[in-house]
Parts: structure tokens; C-alpha cells; sequence
């Protein structure tokens, strides 16, 4: 992870309000590290999400997170896919999880039932659908 400053915010026109007025807020590239990942280091290190939202921009999903110092306890399923996104379910949110599901079912055509790794994808698309559908 690098931080980025201003430089993604400033792209992308995301601003927080602060009480001094907006300004740019400064980002981290997450291009290596997987959300998951991300969400455990801010929970493990006394960060409370307060806000979360899916940006789609030159074909690739981006995850914006905002959080203050505050513990924070997150189960298995919110760390994956984060707490605020779980409850509000945004269109972004929703078409992420359409686009994963997808994604899966091709790798899912080019195995066969007998492949190792069958029934994890096969698992994952059961998860992903059941987030949608709640």
C-alpha cells in the first residue's frame, strides 16, 4: 500500500467535509492489497468504518473507505466485503458482486467437477448471490 496524498482524491473528486471547509481526502493505492486485507489492518489497528462506497472508473472497481479512531468489531462476512456496503447495498455495490459472480462462472465453465478447485468457486458464487438476495 502507498499513500497517494491527495493525488486519486483529487482525480476522482472526493472531498470531505471537514470543519475548517472540504478538502481532498488522501487515498491509499490498494491496486496489491485485497479489501478484505485492508479492512482487517483498519480494524486491527482501532478504526471504526464509518462509510464506504464503490467508485467504477476505466473498467475497474475501486473501494473508498472512511473510517475514524474507534474500535470496531466486524464478523467474517463484513471484513470481506465491509460492514456499510453489507447494509446499504448500493447499485456500485451490487453490479461489483454481479460482475464477481460472472467472473466466477466462466472460471467455473473451464473446470471440470473432478478439479480441486471446483467447489471453492462453486462456494463462492453461492456466497455472493446470497448477499444480493437478502
Amino acid at each position: 500500500c502507498s499513500n497517494l496524498t491527495d493525488a486519486q482524491a483529487r482525480r476522482l473528486g472526493i472531498r470531505i467535509k471537514g470543519e475548517n471547509g472540504n478538502y481532498f481526502a488522501h487515498t491509499l493505492n490498494n491496486t496489491v492489497v485485497a479489501p478484505p486485507r485492508m479492512l482487517i489492518a483498519i480494524m486491527e489497528n482501532n478504526y471504526k468504518i464509518i462509510d464506504e462506497k464503490i467508485v467504477f472508473h476505466n473498467k475497474k472497481y475501486y473501494e473508498i473507505i472512511k473510517a475514524i479512531k474507534k474500535e470496531a468489531k466486524y464478523t467474517p462476512l463484513e471484513l470481506k466485503y465491509g460492514p456499510i456496503n453489507l447494509v446499504n447495498k448500493s447499485e456500485m455495490f451490487i453490479n461489483k458482486i454481479i460482475f464477481e459472480i460472472d467472473y466466477y462462472r466462466k472460471i467455473l465453465k473451464k473446470l471440470s467437477k473432478e478439479n480441486k478447485d471446483y467447489d471453492k468457486y462453486k462456494s463462492k458464487i453461492i456466497e455472493l448471490e446470497k448477499i444480493i438476495k437478502k
